[in-house]
């Protein structure tokens, strides 16, 4: 009879956890919008925070590197450098060109290079330059009149969404019709 010996390894899985996005969902145009990542990385240590707008990465930090912090040039992504780092990016002067998913990759360090990928929709919106403004309407009005007014939004994005009240009471369809004009105005 063999005897077979026999080794018992003790496997020790240490992974992070607890990976959060946070993006804001609608940011004015021109203005800032502040991406967070936060993670719990528990016994490991980190390697790299990576963040993507689609498939294109326009900033990482990595502690390890020099310079931990390397940007990626696309089109319409302006990152304030000073202000962003492995939790956080944030970027200045937003175009609602950069409108769609942002996703944060967060890596650990040798020996496991565990990684996780969390994404969070942006969106970006223009809003109207001026207030709404009405037209057609008359100074006084009998009952059984019809009211023909009009009132319009200038060009923003997504369109307005206007909604009439005559005497507080809530106006809806038939009695409202909606337009949108090639130019962006909105009337209704």
């Amino acid at each position: 009879m063999q005897l077979i010996k026999t080794e018992i390894y003790k496997l020790d899985c240490f992974t992070f956890k607890d990976v959060h996005i946070n993006v804001p969902s609608a940011v004015v145009e021109g203005h800032k919008a502040v991406l967070t990542c936060t993670f719990d990385l528990e016994t490991d240590q980190l390697y790299s925070v990576k963040w993507y707008r689609g498939a294109g990465e326009f900033y990482r930090y990595t502690p390890s590197d020099e310079k931990p912090i390397k940007q990626f040039k696309i089109k319409g992504f302006h990152v304030v450098e000073s202000e962003s780092n492995e939790t956080q990016v944030v970027l200045e002067q937003v175009s609602r060109a950069i409108s769609g998913p942002f996703s944060c990759e967060v890596t650990a360090d040798q020996p496991s290079f565990f990684t996780d990928m969390k994404t969070a929709d942006l969106e970006v919106v223009s809003l109207p330059k001026k207030d709404p403004y009405i037209t057609g309407l008359r100074t006084r009005y009998k009952l059984g009149d019809v009211l023909r007014t009009n009132c319009t939004s200038e060009k923003s994005s997504p369109a307005a969404n206007l909604a009439w009240y005559v005497n507080g009471q809530h106006v809806e369809a038939p009695h409202v019709h909606r337009h949108v004009y090639e130019d962006g105005d909105y009337v209704t």
